[in-house]
């Protein structure tokens, strides 16, 4: 019977382990996909005006109804305001989009999960150990996340395309989408190490969250 708690009890700590640490990672995403000052910075540091030829009003007026659109979990006929797109654009935004929503969806479920299993376990054990593990997870798997990307980003990048889409859609040609002129591959570049610094946020963020616990509930 021992036995049989013991081997449970580690299940609970790996689910609530791989959940929260799958929850944070989306939460990340999420956040640096809504955080548009990162963009509009880039604006400037990347010379987005001069590359595209475009006005600066004009840049953030597309790229918002890019991020508002791939976001909006309704059916939503693609259309740039000011931009022309070709038929292959229309189709791989409208695949991100899908890949957004499916994260959505996942997040909340996620969520419910995590909030199960923690529940469950924490009543029974008095014990948030999977609160360390998380960290220690959230705080190595975006550093291993990195390192092929800073070795080398251009291959990383197409790699993690090929991975995401079945077809060569996202090869989007300025010619028939004006749309890549204004989302440089540097601004998916700051778009990860945002994304990691942010992991590696929350990672500490529940690390001491634990050691607060874990000596609060000593003293008890």
């Amino acid at each position: 019977m021992i036995k049989i708690l013991k081997r449970q009890n580690v299940i609970y700590k790996i689910l609530a382990t791989f959940c929260t640490t799958l929850l944070i990672i989306i939460l990340s995403i999420k956040l640096t996909l809504n955080f548009k000052p990162l963009y509009y910075a880039d604006i400037i540091t990347l010379n987005v005006q001069e590359t595209s030829h475009l006005s600066n009003e004009e840049i953030k007026l597309n790229y918002d109804y890019v991020i508002n659109y791939v976001q909006n979990p309704k059916k939503q006929i693609f259309v740039l305001p000011t931009l022309t797109f070709s038929n292959e654009g229309k189709i791989h935004f409208e695949e991100v989009k899908a890949i957004f929503n499916k994260l959505d969806y996942i997040f909340y479920v996620l969520i419910l999960i995590d909030i199960i299993i923690i529940y469950i376990y924490i009543n029974r054990n008095k014990d948030f150990k999977f609160l360390k593990w998380s960290s220690f997870s959230l705080f190595i798997t975006p550093l291993l996340c990195l390192i092929p990307f800073l070795i080398n980003f251009d291959k990383s990048f197409n790699i993690f395309h090929k991975l995401l889409f079945n077809n060569d859609y996202w090869l989007l040609n300025s010619k028939t989408d004006p749309i890549i002129t204004i989302m440089p591959q540097e601004f998916f570049f700051h778009c990860t190490i945002f994304i990691i610094s942010l992991t590696l946020v929350y990672s500490t963020i529940i690390y001491i969250i634990y050691k607060k616990l874990n000596n609060y509930f000593a003293f008890l």
